[in-house]
């Protein structure tokens, strides 16, 4: 069953909604196992990263016969060309990094991209980072946050509690040239974290790099070894990874298994169109998007394989999850929509009207808000979601 919510009206209640946990708690999703001392500085991904902890699962139950449905909250007005937003679970804020037209040239100052601080609760802009291009966010703990700056071949380690820059990454060695008149040649993409003080970072033109972004150094560079990669799914209990290869337009879409120890390519997961964006499940299995196919994958990392594909088209871009893992919202930019599909039994559920090209998205990790930017109005759209028991007995 479809059902489609006009986003300018309430879409639900929560009077008959399941117990969801409301403690304040983190809650984790899909967890690698690194180690019990890391525990407490445990990272969390905004939409990029694929490490959700597993105690969500246990404290976030849904009912079988439940859907949900979305309350329209507002729409926020953001700096030119949103790209991704990050919904923090504890500080009752959200960062959005910004574009805005930002360009390559070769100048200590920065800007016109940005990295916003809005609060929560009254949606006022906190504070304005500036950055040449921001692309994605990362919060790595309570007070910290990463961000990508796509045209300074950076990565940047920020203080949420005293809004200063606390150390900037490089991402290439220092003999790589940039292009003629630039600060860039590579362009990092996705983070995905590795420990408390370091993490990947996918180079749209270059590899990927590995970065301790407390100290603000380059680890290790991996050389160049598919087209356009992008997100990152880490292999539980092994230095592996597998890399979503866009591909288009300099090379095919796969999805390449890469031992971090030697740098070596395992295997190549040939897709066909360009897998773009990954996420975990607290079953450990992985939800991945494909966007010139139009096409929703069930990846187990374990083995290496797609276990089920679903189309949606409509140039499907960011993925998140509800804490449970059950229910996958989808930014589809062709269309104007955020879909939701249950994965229990693979039907879509929901279609809610957003705004032009929505992009980033996040789904908070209390699994109460869901917000998508649109990438051609500067601004975003901020959801309240309600799990409600289904209209039809067939979905049950």
């Amino acid at each position: 069953m479809q059902t489609t919510i006009d986003s300018s009206s309430p879409a639900g209640s929560t009077a008959n909604a399941p117990h969801i946990s409301g403690s304040g708690v983190w809650l984790f999703r899909g967890l690698h196992p690194i180690s019990l001392l890391l525990l407490s500085f445990i990272l969390f991904s905004c939409s990029t990263a694929t490490e959700r902890a597993t105690e969500g699962k246990d404290s976030f139950e849904i009912p079988a016969g439940y859907t949900v449905k979305l309350e329209f909250i507002k729409r926020i007005k953001t700096d030119a060309q949103p790209k991704q937003v990050c919904l923090h679970p504890e500080r009752n804020e959200f960062y959005v990094a910004n574009l805005n037209n930002g360009g390559g040239a070769n100048t200590k100052k920065l800007g016109p991209g940005t990295l916003q601080i809005f609060s929560l609760d009254t949606f006022e802009l906190l504070h304005e980072e500036p950055a040449r291009t921001a692309v994605e966010c990362l919060i790595v703990d309570r007070d910290h946050l990463l961000y990508s700056d796509m045209f300074r071949d950076e990565v940047v380690y920020f203080d949420l509690a005293t809004r200063k820059v606390l150390a900037r990454s490089p991402i290439k060695p220092e003999k790589v040239k940039n292009f003629s008149g630039t600060e860039y040649r590579y362009m990092p993409k996705i983070i995905e974290p590795l420990s408390d003080s370091e993490a990947l970072v996918t180079l749209w033109l270059g590899g990927m790099s590995r970065i301790d972004f407390k100290q603000g150094t380059l680890v290790k560079h991996f050389e160049k070894f598919c087209a356009l990669p992008r997100g990152i799914l880490r292999v539980p209990g092994k230095e592996e990874v597998y890399i979503m290869c866009y591909g288009i337009p300099q090379g095919p879409g796969e999805i390449v298994h890469l031992d971090l120890k030697t740098g070596k390519v395992l295997n190549r997961l040939r897709t066909g169109g360009s897998p773009r964006h990954v996420i975990t499940r607290p079953d450990g299995k992985a939800l991945i998007s494909n966007l010139n196919s139009g096409e929703i994958y069930l990846f187990d990392p374990s083995t290496g394989s797609i276990l089920h594909r679903m189309y949606m088209g409509g140039g499907i871009n960011t993925i998140d999850s509800d804490p449970s893992g059950r229910f996958l919202f989808i930014s589809q930019r062709e269309l104007d929509l955020v879909a939701v599909i249950d994965t229990s039994n693979w039907k879509v559920v929901l279609k809610q009207k957003v705004g032009d090209y929505p992009t980033g998205l996040d789904v908070s990790y209390d699994g109460k808000y869901m917000a998508v930017t649109n990438f051609h109005e500067s601004d975003l759209d901020l959801y309240r979601i309600h799990y409600v028991p289904s209209e039809s007995p067939s979905e049950q």
